[in-house]
């Protein structure tokens, strides 16, 4: 049976003139990664595309819109480089029918970051962007302020972060932006954009510990230690911005509890730690929709997917809702699709 299926992948990938190959994984089998492997992106404000690796090694898409509610799982297929699982997957948009996808893979001596497309039409086939070419490629954070604006930020094996950046038309080569503080590796990190120019990474320290660096004005600060809620340690971060300029991140801890913190013109709130999930969060990332509504999605350690969300900064967070994994819904044949 599973032979009549990898077949008749072959066959619509081929009538198709798909970029990718089919995956061999078995429907009953796909889980999703366990750490460091969910983003989401918000082509406008009335939807969100959330992106998760599954242990099939391959890129899983769902997306969410205001009138219709969430659609099913689209597998975007097979890479030709050895997808880094760990890496986790970096999503953003750089207009309403953009979507770019950042994941770390090895082809060659080192991992290094792969670049994917959506047009609006199609997805693109992948584009490797190197690496720093001395070590290897952790995590992955990029952000956009614009249509013709990328900047990808990477944490590497050595400590560093590094930094490259799109223009519109070309890519930058890699520059080292220095190494992490002396606290060591960190485990978690998270780029946005405010402003017209400005960047926030935040990064978490080996201490757990959140770290905070900014760049305004054509100058990189200093980390700033904003430090952790409670006994437990910070392990993932996600961080977004909305329509008004207000930052929004949402961070994961080593007890499996989630935590969000924000910022407005009047400064930063406290960590506030949202509801128990049925299973510990070992990821999460953090999105807006209808300019004033947050939503969270965390990536638990029973590789399911649960989200809460509020419709505004006064509202209560609802219940953690169950939405399951690419093997819940049975999907095999994974055919780049325009998301729904």
């Amino acid at each position: 049976m599973i032979a009549r299926w990898r077949l008749l992948g072959w066959l619509v990938s081929g009538l198709m003139f798909l970029p990718f190959t089919v995956s061999a994984a078995s429907p009953h089998d796909l889980t999703i990664a366990p750490s460091g492997s969910i983003s989401c992106a918000t082509p406008s404000s009335e939807r969100i595309d959330c992106f998760v690796l599954g242990d099939d090694k391959q890129v899983w898409q769902r997306s969410w819109q205001s009138s219709a509610g969430w659609g099913n799982w689209q597998g975007l297929g097979l890479s030709q480089f050895s997808l880094d699982l760990g890496g986790g997957v970096s999503a953003i948009t750089r207009s309403s029918t953009s979507l770019d996808i950042f994941v770390s893979g090895k082809q060659g001596s080192f991992i290094n970051l792969y670049q994917r497309t959506w047009d609006g039409t199609s997805w693109s086939s992948w584009n490797s962007l190197g690496g720093p070419g001395t070590a290897d490629i952790y995590e992955t954070s990029c952000t956009s302020a614009s249509a013709t604006s990328i900047q990808c930020f990477a944490r590497t094996s050595d400590n560093h972060l590094w930094q490259k950046v799109w223009n519109g038309s070309t890519w930058t080569v890699w520059s080292d932006l220095g190494a992490f503080i002396s606290v060591g590796p960190f485990k978690g990190l998270a780029a946005v954009n405010y402003g017209s120019d400005n960047v926030m990474i935040y990064a978490i320290g080996s201490d757990g510990h959140a770290y905070r660096r900014f760049y305004e004005g054509g100058t990189w600060f200093d980390w700033v230690d904003d430090g952790n809620p409670s006994s437990s340690l910070l392990h993932q971060t996600s961080c977004h911005r909305q329509a008004s300029n207000a930052l929004s991140c949402t961070f994961s801890d080593t007890a499996g509890a989630v935590w969000v913190r924000t910022w407005e013109s009047g400064g930063w709130s406290s960590f506030m730690m949202l509801a128990e999930l049925p299973s510990a969060a070992t990821g999460v990332a953090i999105a807006h929709y209808l300019d004033t509504g947050t939503m969270v999605i965390a990536n638990a350690s029973n590789g399911k997917l649960y989200r809460t969300f509020r419709n505004d900064a006064t509202s209560a967070w609802t219940s953690w809702i169950d939405d399951g994994r690419p093997q819940d819904l049975q999907i095999f044949i994974p055919i780049a699709q325009k998301p729904n």
